[in-house]
């Protein structure tokens, strides 16, 4: 048996025997896991899941994360109900996925292993993840106004899309965000802080872009021995007036114990990830990945967003990150498979199914000559990958019991993907220049 079966064997195994006994749709990550965007003073379970605003309590300050909605879900899960949020890991499980529900799991069983009886309702999280701001100098092609000011900026100096399928980028939610300075959610977490790290795995900040945050820099100098657990940031790393730099610095006393670690996304060739990420500098990400695998010992995450207009050169990023583990160590460098579910009209599963093999039997070819990405958990997420490409055929996974949250058809969706591709191009001067011709042809199919 090959190490990447007996991986998949071990984590099934734990799911039937132990997960799916609790209730066959239990989740250890909707109890320890949460997001918070307290600029907004909203929260999720995981980065899966649809935000929710929390009702602060002050004199509970774990209302931050054990709000109404997560105790409802909860609930629901121990039921054996598949709450909403959800869709992510139940259409990965319908295609016979090992779903994120069970990797997240997986993490944590040591805590239900021994008796297999589920937590009590409300919990302190082990891993949090923060957003202070939405302040961002990218405006990524799947994003939005909601987690970025760059995505804002579109929307004030140009209007609204116009979509039917999303109200993502149809109109700003600057009436939501809060003042970075005088936020109650920032105060109250900040408050909770002390207790918090004593038995916080892990920590990890989003946004917006962190490196941008003033908070951000604010609580790294509060950080101090009692946090025991791990930082992770996530960043675009489009930076060059020394904010990389100044994170390297700040953070030696965690590196150097190996517990941080830097999570940036660019799941295509870099020409391609100019074109979706708005903003992006191939050449200046790169040199600063280098700068942090040359000059720390920070982790490097390079995580993606597979949506259909980069997956054409998915490909070119795994050949990227094998030659960066080549060069700096397996251990310093992770990938991953993650792919876009919000806004529908970037899913992959669009893609038509003879161009969707083709692409799936590219990435196999080419994996056995990539050495460096034959771990197991890499393996996993790029076997995945394959399988989704070729049997996820987006009428089967919505329709009736598939997606929960869709209720267009698969025409609607099409014709919001040409509005929205058209109106990107034209408000961001974009050319078709390194755009796969396979996505260009596909495109042009669906104006006729």
């Amino acid at each position: 048996m090959t190490e990447t079966k007996i991986f998949t064997t071990g984590r099934q195994t734990f799911k039937d025997e132990i997960l799916d006994k609790i209730s066959p749709s239990f989740c250890l990550a909707k109890w320890y896991e949460a997001t918070m965007w307290l600029y907004m003073g909203e929260t999720a379970s995981c980065h899966h899941n649809p935000t929710h605003r929390i009702k602060l309590d002050p004199n509970d300050l774990s209302s931050l994360h054990n709000t109404d909605v997560k105790l409802h879900e909860r609930r629901r899960m121990l039921r054996g109900e598949q709450p909403n949020g959800c869709a992510y890991c139940w259409n990965a499980e319908k295609f016979g996925q090992i779903s994120d529900r069970v990797l997240k799991s997986y993490s944590y069983r040591d805590l239900i292993v021994t008796d297999q009886t589920p937590p009590p309702m409300s919990v302190v999280p082990l891993r949090l993840e923060i957003a202070f701001s939405r302040t961002c100098n990218l405006a990524c092609s799947y994003c939005g106004p909601g987690f970025s000011s760059s995505w804002a900026k579109d929307i004030k100096n140009n209007g609204s899309y116009d979509l039917i399928s999303t109200t993502r980028f149809n109109r700003d939610i600057k009436e939501k965000v809060l003042e970075e300075d005088n936020n109650q959610y920032v105060d109250a977490f900040l408050k909770w802080w002390p207790d918090l790290c004593k038995t916080l795995q892990v920590i990890r900040f989003t946004g917006g872009e962190p490196l941008l945050h003033k908070k951000f820099w604010e609580f790294l100098d509060l950080m101090d021995d009692t946090f025991q657990g791990s930082l992770y940031v996530n960043s675009n790393l489009i930076h060059h007036k020394g904010q990389v730099e100044k994170f390297i610095e700040k953070t030696k006393h965690l590196w150097e114990q190996e517990k941080v670690e830097i999570h940036t996304s660019c799941e295509s060739n870099l020409k391609q990830a100019e074109f979706t990420r708005d903003g992006f500098d191939g050449e200046l990400w790169y040199q600063n990945v280098e700068n942090i695998l040359r000059d720390s010992k920070i982790r490097l995450t390079i995580t993606t967003a597979v949506n259909n207009i980069s997956v054409w050169s998915y490909i070119d990023y795994l050949k990227m990150v094998n030659s960066l583990k080549e060069k700096y160590g397996n251990k310093r460098i992770d990938m991953n498979a993650n792919r876009v579910i919000h806004p529908e009209f970037h899913q992959i599963q669009l893609i038509p199914l003879n161009y969707r093999l083709e692409l799936a039997e590219e990435i196999e070819n080419e994996l056995p000559k990539l050495k460096n990405l034959s771990d197991t958990r890499s393996q996993t997420h790029i076997q995945n990958l394959t399988k989704f490409l070729r049997e996820s055929e987006w009428r089967k996974l919505h329709e009736k019991g598939g997606h929960p949250f869709l209720n267009q058809d698969q025409l609607s969706i099409e014709k919001d993907m040409i509005t929205f591709y058209d109106e990107f191009r034209k408000r961001r001067n974009k050319t078709e220049e390194h755009l796969d011709p396979r996505f260009l042809k596909w495109i042009a199919s669906l104006r006729v």
